[in-house]
Parts: structure tokens; C-alpha cells; sequence
């Protein structure tokens, strides 16, 4: 809980464009790593959480990145339905 009068502090742009980064990275080497391991609900649920969180950035590389995610919780689901 926040002290009445403190003063939030906001990241600089560098350091949240990192962390978003990371998060991205992290969602998918984890998507990546449940589905090796046949947990594909788990690994759709990871990517559709990717997807959504990043989908409105407009960032050319982020796109592809959504777009990447797309493809493969695609190909999760159509493969799970086989």
C-alpha cells in the first residue's frame, strides 16, 4: 500500500522498453518450453497471454513477435485437435 504523499516513481523509457522485452522473451521461451514438454494447454494459455499483452504496440519487431505467437498457438491448437 502506497504512504499517503509518496511520490510514484515512472520508469524512463529505456528501462521499460527493457523490461518489456524481457517479458516477451520470457513468455515465449516458456510457451516454448511447456509445449516441449506436452503441456499444450498451458503453452496456448502463455501465448494467447503474449499475445494480448503486446497486440496494440504498434513496434514493427513487436508485430512479428505477436505475430510469431499467433502461428504457433495456431499450429498448438491445431495439432491438439488431431
Amino acid at each position: 500500500m502506497r504512504r499517503q504523499g509518496a511520490k510514484v516513481r515512472s520508469l524512463p523509457a529505456s528501462a521499460t522498453s527493457a523490461l518489456e522485452t524481457k517479458c516477451r522473451r520470457s513468455l515465449a521461451g516458456k510457451a516454448a518450453l511447456l509445449a516441449e514438454r506436452d503441456r499444450i494447454a498451458e503453452a496456448i494459455a502463455t501465448l494467447t497471454q503474449l499475445i494480448d499483452t503486446f497486440a496494440t504496440d504498434d513496434t514493427p519487431l513487436i508485430q512479428q513477435v505477436v505475430a510469431n505467437a499467433r502461428k504457433a498457438r495456431d499450429q498448438l491448437l491445431e495439432d491438439r485437435e488431431d
